[in-house]
């Protein structure tokens, strides 16, 4: 059994299976939210894990990633090796099976320095790409994210792409060459995340900041009226998911990867002030640029495929988060 990323809330029993005890899995972007906790799952089911993490800061302290690396080598003696994907000499793949999950993430940063975006989405991916294509693993999972389906994200995977961000955009043109350069050539599967949140949640993104300001009665910027939805994810039900993917994914096929539950931001901020019995100080702003709309994630590829199935309501797992955020 393996604990979720801070002790806290329910304990998922871990499925093990003799196929992938001992198997050599490289996990790049190893220092992160959804990175770190894939290389706790991954170690609770017997995979021999290594890890990678370039340690970028920039859109939040890179003491963050430090922090969880540290706790990662005290818990299970893995040591987060410090490589940069941007640089391809020090890329050495040898691993059974790799999990993408090194990328730069965020909606507002991505304006502000979209190059950034394109060296770490695009050429960093490339880097890798080429890199296993010396060394041929058995099998690779690319991490990438609902953000390339545009301003709705509510039909199959076969929906029509439009990003309306520069993150959308980079995250689309790295799958585009996942595709080109390893089709026929290595087994992979492309997972587009909905909206993970959960304990280690990035302090950038929305969840972290509506919990901190109702905590700390300060007010809350809502983008728009509030409308907006989103599909939630719990993090442990998404690695779950991507590491279901490695055995039973099909070669070439994409899949979403969401939470069973859409909310508005409004109902989001709701269920957190409610759980901290404060109320909010809502401040409504203009719009942002390129925010969706909507998001629902429809997962039946992944559940005929192998058997996704997201067990976390977003009462439990927002109060998990909220429970790590304030202890902290």
């Amino acid at each position: 059994m393996v604990k979720n990323a801070c002790g806290t809330g329910r304990q998922e029993k871990t499925k093990v299976r003799e196929s992938e005890m001992g198997k050599k899995l490289l996990v790049t972007g190893g220092a992160g939210f959804v990175g770190s906790w894939l290389v706790r799952e991954a170690i609770g089911r017997g995979y021999e894990v290594e890890a990678l993490d370039a340690f970028r800061g920039g859109l939040y302290p890179e003491s963050e990633k430090v922090r969880r690396a540290n706790t990662l080598s005290s818990e299970f003696g893995l040591e987060i090796q410090r490589v940069d994907l941007l640089d391809p000499d020090k890329l050495d793949v040898q691993a059974d099976f790799v999990v993408h999950a090194a990328a730069m993430p965020g909606l507002d940063y991505s304006w502000r320095e979209p190059s950034q975006y394109i060296a770490d989405n695009e050429m960093a991916t490339l880097n890798l790409i080429q890199a296993m294509l010396r060394s041929r693993p058995e099998r690779f999972i690319h991490v990438s994210t609902s953000s390339v389906y545009g301003i709705t994200a509510t039909g199959s995977e076969e929906s029509e792409t439009n990003p309306i961000s520069p993150y959308g955009y980079t995250k689309l043109a790295a799958e585009n060459l996942v595709k080109l350069y390893l089709e026929n050539k290595i087994s992979y599967s492309v997972l587009r995340l909905f909206s993970v949140y959960g304990p280690e949640q990035r302090p950038d993104m929305g969840y972290h900041k509506f919990i901190n300001a109702i905590n700390r009665g300060e007010p809350i910027n809502i983008f728009g009226d509030g409308s907006q939805s989103r599909t939630n994810t719990y993090v442990s039900d998404a690695v779950i998911g991507i590491l279901d993917a490695i055995e039973g994914g099909k070669p070439g096929a994409i899949y979403n990867i969401g939470g069973g539950e859409e909310l508005t931001v409004i109902d989001a901020i709701s269920q957190i002030s409610s759980y901290l019995d404060r109320q909010p100080i809502l401040n409504f702003v203009e719009e942002r640029r390129g925010d969706q709309r909507r998001t629902f994630a429809d997962v039946s590829r992944a559940q005929s495929d192998f058997g996704y199935s997201p067990k976390t309501s977003f009462s439990e797992g927002i109060q998990n988060q909220i429970d790590w955020q304030v202890r902290r």
